[in-house]
């Protein structure tokens, strides 16, 4: 039997219901991806080991930017546009609460970095 699962973004849910009714929550880690509300009690239980926070919203406003630059100031496409995402885990959800509750957002990177 597998010790450790990574299952993407929604498809995380019934997965930790899984987990739960075979009584492996919390024995099986499970590493998921993003953050959204109905995560949250699953990550406080310990059944979900940690989530890889890819940050979204900063993609597609990244992607936006790049494009508007282009067409309407002829800039060149970066080579490669870098994302550091986050490790969501128990032991931090509370920050990335707060940052939402803030209206803050983590930091755009230049792009081309």
């Amino acid at each position: 039997m597998a010790k450790e699962l990574y299952v993407n973004t929604v498809n995380c849910l019934p997965v930790c219901r899984a987990l739960g009714a075979t009584g492996l929550a919390g024995k099986v880690k499970l590493i998921a991806t993003d953050l959204f509300a109905e995560m949250s009690p699953y990550l406080q239980q310990g059944t979900i080991t940690a989530s890889i926070y890819q940050q979204p919203h900063r993609q597609g406003q990244m992607a936006v930017r790049v494009m508007v630059d282009h067409l309407a100031n002829k800039v060149d496409f970066p080579p490669k546009v870098h994302f550091s995402p986050g490790v969501v885990m128990a032991s931090n959800l509370h920050l990335f609460r707060e940052m939402r509750l803030a209206g803050i957002r983590l930091e755009v990177p230049a792009v081309g970095a």
